[in-house]
């Protein structure tokens, strides 16, 4: 005579109470968080957004909202300002942040090798260590009226203990040069303030032109002289390479708050890293064409 085999019993993992187990089979009284409608409401947007209806599981993540989670990845690598790091996947150009217990480094994508990301760090990399987060910056610098008396680094941040003010325009730094064809031609000349300029040397609207002198001459004294007295709406002021103290007797002594308050000023000392000079080049020069684009008349010294 036989046994049948008995079935096999199996437990639901819910308790009557609600409750859940864990991994080491350890239960959490807590009750299971409650989830609105919405989010799947949203989630069933996205998915029938994607082609393939959700079959590519990359392009479903780039279709959900940012707010949903955070793209991050982390640091394998590190030799002087270059840094290495395992995703995310982002284009050259874009910056990030690596951090640490006790640091967090600004970088720029620069390269990639394979599916790793080359970093180009914009301050000195110091106290990081393997397996540092690296988390996409998302921050685009927004300007506006608001800049008009301010003085800012490289990076936008603010230099003069005040507040940045929320909102704004969007600005593309990394701005492409002009068609040679399309380029106005100088005909109109430009008051700059200095008599012996616009009799001897008359400057036009939309000229560039270079100052080139010894130091010790006067080159700052005649930039200041020129942005307290030019009929411009606006100057934008950059001071790379700078040595900090000559760049904090330019503004206070120099240009004084009379010129402060019809300037915009980026100061980026010589002592700071390369690649944050550059930056700050390129944000004067968005800046300036920002004022241009709304109207504006501006005289921009670098």
């Amino acid at each position: 005579m036989t046994r049948r085999p008995q079935k096999a019993r199996i437990k639901s993992a819910r308790r009557p109470d609600n409750s859940v187990t864990n991994a080491v089979g350890a239960s959490r009284n807590a009750p299971i968080p409650r989830v609105d409608n919405e989010f799947f409401d949203e989630s069933d947007r996205m998915i029938d957004a994607v082609p393939g209806k959700g079959l590519d599981a990359r392009e479903y993540v780039r279709a959900l909202p940012d707010a949903c989670f955070e793209l991050s990845g982390r640091l394998v690598r590190s030799v002087g300002l270059l840094l290495e790091a395992t995703g995310p996947d982002l284009p050259v150009g874009e910056l990030v942040t690596v951090k640490d217990r006790s640091t967090q480094v600004v970088c720029e994508v620069v390269g990639f090798n394979d599916s790793r990301l080359l970093l180009l760090a914009i301050d000195e990399a110091r106290h990081l260590a393997p397996g540092s987060l690296v988390v996409p910056l998302r921050t685009n610098f927004k300007a506006g009226p608001w800049m008009i008396g301010r003085v800012l680094d490289g990076m936008g941040h603010p230099l003069d203990g005040q507040p940045l003010p929320s909102g704004g325009e969007e600005v593309q730094l990394d701005l492409q040069p002009l068609d040679p064809m399309a380029r106005g031609l100088t005909s109109v000349p430009m008051d700059v303030g200095v008599r012996a300029i616009n009799g001897l040397l008359t400057l036009g609207v939309g000229q560039k032109i270079g100052v080139f002198a010894l130091p010790g001459v006067g080159k700052s004294i005649l930039l200041g002289m020129m942005a307290r007295g030019t009929a411009a709406d606006v100057n934008v002021i950059a001071l790379i390479g700078e040595r900090g103290r000559e760049a904090r007797e330019f503004v206070e002594d120099i240009l004084g708050s009379g010129g402060l308050a019809r300037s915009v000023l980026i100061v980026v000392p010589g002592d700071a890293p390369a690649l944050l000079r550059i930056k700050g080049a390129f944000l004067a020069t968005a800046i300036a064409s920002y004022f241009r684009k709304n109207g504006l008349a501006v005289l921009f010294l670098m």
